[in-house]
């Protein structure tokens, strides 16, 4: 054996490889296959609000969910977007520029900041929600009566044993 082979028969990578026996296939793996259908349809959609009001993804999420709810927190926003709060003040920051949001103290806590749709805010709002609800119709219309109500038992079923796996 010369000595070449020596050593890379006893790397690291080597010595992993043998006890190893089943490399992953990752477009086989679970995570990477919803990760793959989640950015197809946030892709698919985000080409509507990018096109017609200049937002992108976390910004069209801050818009969606203040719209929903009303006045919120980014705190709120966080939570419910499960974005991390420096996406959202990101976020938060470019709609107030580009005149989407406000921002309003709390009277009760200087600390906190309110955060309210204005009326551009509104207006781009009530524009995309109709085509929102066009394209989950779209989605869900891909499938038969039964599947949708499978992939929503799969859907909650693949998100409680996520947020429980322990390793």
């Amino acid at each position: 054996m010369t000595k070449e082979k020596d050593l890379t028969a006893s790397s690291p990578a080597a010595g992993r490889a043998a006890s190893s026996p089943t490399p992953l296939a990752l477009e086989q793996f679970l995570p990477y296959r919803l990760n793959n259908v989640s950015e197809t349809v946030s892709r698919s959609f985000a080409r509507l609000y990018a096109e017609q009001f200049g937002m992108d993804r976390p910004e069209w999420r801050v818009i969606a969910i203040i719209g929903q709810v009303g006045r919120v927190t980014a705190k709120t926003v966080s939570e419910r977007s499960t974005m991390h709060k420096t996406k959202v003040s990101r976020a938060v920051s470019a709609l107030e520029k580009k005149g989407f949001v406000a921002r309003t103290p709390n009277p009760e806590d200087l600390r906190e900041i309110f955060l309210e749709l204005t009326e551009a805010g509104h207006c781009a709002y009530e524009t995309l929600v109709p085509q929102a609800l066009r394209f989950s119709s779209h989605l869900n219309n891909s499938l038969s009566a039964d599947e949708a109500q499978l992939l929503d038992s799969i859907l909650e079923k693949l998100t409680k044993a996520a947020s429980t796996y322990k390793s």
